[in-house]
C-alpha cells in the first residue's frame, strides 16, 4: 500500500528507519522503503545496514544527479500506490505519524504533512540563524501562502507521475516551490494536515547563507525561465521585486541592500539575527539575479 521514499544525502539515516519500520509494522500494512544515496561522500557504510531490514531498501548512486532526479527516480521504482516522501534528515515525533497520513490518504489529492524546529533555546549559536528562519518564516501547513514544501508528503503514485519534479533544477532550492504551482495548475487539492516531522540537519550560518542564495538563483531561474508571469507573481518573493520594478525602484532597492551588505551579513553571523535583516539579503539576492537576467534578455 506504501511507498516511502528517502533521497539521502551526507546524513545518517538509520534512526529515522528504525523508527518508520516500528510504527509501519504496528498498523501492519503493505510497505516498503526506498532509501537512495544521492552521490554522498559521507556515512555510505553506516547507511548500508539499511538493506538488512525486511521490506528496506539501500541504493548508492555513483553521482549526483541533484534533488529533482532523485525524487523522480525514487517515485519511478515504487511498488505501491502511494508514495510518501521525507527528507532524510528528520525524525519522527508523533507515534501515529503513518497512521495519520493512512487515515486521510485519498486517490485524489495530495498530503503535506509539514515539520517542525528544535526550540532555540537549545540550539547552539552556530545554527541559530537556520533555526530562527526555519521557526518564524517557515509557513505551517494550512497557513503557507501558496507555498508546497517537499521535505514531508503523501502523494497516490499516478498523481506524481502526472507531474513530476522539473529536473532542470538540479540545486537546492524551490523545486518544491514550482512542484506545488503544477499541482494547483492541474486542480489537484493539496490537503494541509499537522502531521510534523522535525528537522534535526539545520545548517552552519555559512551553509544555511550559501544555501539561501542557490535557492533564490533557483527561483529566478524558475520564475523567468518556466512559470508564466501571473504563476511567478503567487510567489512572495518574486512579487516584492516585481511590485519594485514596476516602481522604478528595483535598481536603487539593490544598490542600497549591496552597500549594506556588510552591516547585513554581520546581524545574520551574530547570536541574535534579524528575520528583517535576512528579509533584506533574499530580496538583495533577487533583485540582482532579475537585474541580470533582464540585462541577458535586452
Amino acid at each position: 500500500m506504501l511507498s516511502v521514499l528517502i533521497p539521502i544525502y551526507n546524513y545518517d539515516c538509520r534512526a529515522l528507519i528504525k523508527d518508520l519500520i516500528i510504527q509501519l509494522e504496528d498498523i501492519a500494512t503493505e510497505y516498503e522503503i526506498l532509501a537512495y544515496d544521492d552521490g554522498s561522500t559521507l556515512l555510505k557504510k553506516e547507511n548500508s545496514e539499511i538493506s538488512y531490514y525486511q521490506n528496506c531498501k539501500y541504493v548508492v548512486l555513483e553521482r549526483n544527479i541533484g534533488r529533482s532526479a532523485i525524487r523522480n527516480l525514487l517515485a519511478q521504482n515504487a511498488s505501491y500506490d502511494y508514495l510518501l516522501f521525507m527528507d532524510c534528515d528528520s525524525k519522527i515525533i508523533d507515534k501515529d505519524y503513518i497512521r495519520k497520513y493512512i487515515d486521510n490518504a485519498s486517490p485524489s489529492s495530495v498530503i503535506c504533512g509539514g515539520r517542525r524546529f528544535p526550540e532555540l533555546e537549545s540550539v547552539s549559536s552556530d545554527y541559530i540563524l537556520h533555526c530562527k528562519i526555519g521557526t518564524k518564516r517557515e509557513p505551517l501547513p494550512g497557513n503557507n501562502d501558496g507555498m508546497f514544501l517537499s521535505n514531508n508528503f503523501l502523494i497516490p503514485k499516478a498523481i506524481f507521475e502526472s507531474i513530476r519534479f522539473d529536473e532542470r533544477i538540479r540545486e537546492y532550492g524551490h523545486e518544491d516551490t514550482l512542484f506545488g504551482i503544477m499541482l494547483e495548475k492541474k486542480n489537484i487539492k493539496v490537503k494541509n494536515l499537522f502531521i510534523p516531522i522535525e528537522h534535526e540537519g539545520l545548517d552552519r550560518k555559512s551553509d544555511f547563507l550559501d544555501k539561501t542564495k542557490e535557492g533564490v538563483k533557483n527561483l529566478a531561474f524558475i520564475t523567468n525561465n518556466i512559470l508564466t508571469q501571473d504563476e511567478a507573481l503567487r510567489i512572495k518573493l518574486y512579487r516584492i521585486c516585481y511590485k519594485l520594478d514596476k516602481l522604478r525602484l528595483l535598481s536603487l532597492l539593490s544598490f542600497m541592500i549591496k552597500r549594506s551588505e556588510k552591516l547585513i551579513l554581520k546581524n545574520l553571523y551574530s547570536t541574535t539575527p534579524s528575520l528583517y535583516a535576512f528579509d533584506l539579503y533574499k530580496t538583495g539576492l533577487m533583485c540582482n539575479y532579475l537585474k541580470g537576467s533582464r540585462k541577458r534578455n535586452k
